[in-house]
């Protein structure tokens, strides 16, 4: 029961990233044409931010309905009471503006793009089913493929915010990176942990608790170094450079000159010129940080350092701590088995021979130096006594047919 209940968590948890994935995406395009349009709203840039979040409600009710309405009329009837109820938010207002009016139309505009991408989807997946092709039906639209790689779609709109001359374009897009990358970072470990589960065997009898536990501590430890590297920038950010491109291609007119004796050019009206550029010297320094500034940054570097070094240590010291646990989730013993060495029995034997000290055990002995004494090579298996004396040259010595009868009667078990 615990399984199943994690199980549908991590599934509704995954859901609602692929609904915010979608949502943080959109949610920049109107905050970007009114960088563009030098537009101005009320309560600023984060409530103008908070207001397109309300993209969201399109996402989450087409994706629900896609999967879960079997008609047509009834997929079109839902999305249409969703405009319906998303009409007062948009259009009912006392005063009109052009950012009103740009908001409003940005707003429904993304709607209907996401109900008809949504149907499409729908359209795909039952074409796929019905022709049963497998790798169809296991393919992803983009509302459902929440990646990593998408953050350079926030990169993209923190430049365009640094070309349009817009601070708060900036700083949407990189709190918007920010979150975008942690929750899909999740989203991703939970995503190819499953995976993992399913395709390898081995992880069968280890319970996914302590999968999921052993991975999500080291998603962790990555996740907080992130988050350190992160840090910097946000304390730097009102030292950004910023420009403005439609000043790019504006007209710019000819300067004429005088040419005077020595080859010298002077410029027009050069006594203004001169007043303008001792006024911009004269202006204020480019900013700097404070010491009490940069004496509270280096303190959260060392705090947030500290920290994650402590993480790092705990969850590799946990890791080795779960592999060497005696019982698992389950409460079975965990138990080692060791391979037996393969010539036990072979050293158990040549141990009682060395150890043996009867006659019969020094007789054998005597006999196998004497062969090897004699005779380098080694002998075959199937050599009799005589075809080893006579091999190892000692077919004719004494003392070697007189050991040869003692190794002959213990040999039949006669020896007196």
């Amino acid at each position: 029961m615990a399984g199943l209940n994690i199980a549908r968590g991590i599934k509704g948890f995954k859901k609602i990233v692929e609904w915010l994935h979608v949502t943080l995406i959109f949610a920049l395009f109107i905050p970007l044409a009114f960088a563009m349009g030098s537009l101005t709203q009320q309560g600023g840039a984060a409530a103008l931010y908070v207001k397109c979040l309300i993209i969201v409600a399109p996402v989450a009710v087409t994706s629900l309905a896609s999967k879960h309405v079997k008609t047509l009329a009834g997929y079109i009837g839902i999305c249409a009471l969703m405009l319906v109820a998303l009409a007062p938010f948009l259009f009912f207002r006392r005063e009109w503006k052009t950012g009103d009016t740009v908001y409003a139309v940005g707003i429904t505009l993304e709607a209907l793009f996401i109900v008809g991408k949504q149907f499409h989807n729908r359209l795909v997946r039952t074409r796929a089913e019905k022709d049963n092709d497998p790798f169809a039906v296991n393919g992803k639209s983009f509302f459902e493929s929440p990646s990593l790689s998408f953050v350079w779609y926030f990169a993209v709109m923190y430049v365009l915010g640094l070309g349009f001359n817009s601070k708060s374009m900036c700083d949407l897009a990189f709190f918007s990176a920010i979150a975008y990358f942690f929750v899909v970072l999740a989203y991703r470990f939970l995503e190819t942990t499953g995976e993992y589960i399913e395709l390898n065997k081995r992880t069968k009898g280890i319970p996914k608790k302590r999968v999921y536990g052993i991975g999500g501590a080291m998603i962790l430890a990555y996740a907080v170094l992130i988050l350190v590297a992160i840090v910097p920038s946000v304390f730097m950010a009102g030292f950004r450079r910023y420009t403005d491109i439609r000043e790019w291609f504006g007209e710019t007119g000819i300067v004429p000159y005088e040419v005077h004796s020595g080859f010298e050019f002077q410029e027009r009206g050069m006594g203004a010129e001169n007043a303008m550029l001792e006024l911009m010297e004269a202006a204020e320094p480019n900013p700097k940080l404070t010491k009490m500034w940069n004496g509270l940054f280096w303190i959260i570097c060392v705090v947030v350092g500290a920290l994650v070094l402590y993480a790092v240590v705990m969850a590799v010291r946990q890791v080795f701590a779960d592999f060497r646990r005696e019982t698992d989730d389950n409460g079975d013993k965990v138990e080692e088995l060791e391979d037996e060495p393969v010539y036990k029995e072979e050293i158990l034997s040549l141990v009682r021979k060395h150890t043996d000290n009867s006659e019969a055990a020094r007789i054998r002995r005597q006999y196998k130096r004497t062969i090897r004494k004699h005779r380098k090579e080694l002998p075959a298996p199937s050599e009799t006594p005589t075809e080893l004396e006579k091999n190892a040259g000692l077919s004719d010595d004494e003392e070697m047919k007189a050991l040869h009868g003692r190794y002959e009667e213990v040999r039949y078990n006669r020896l007196g």
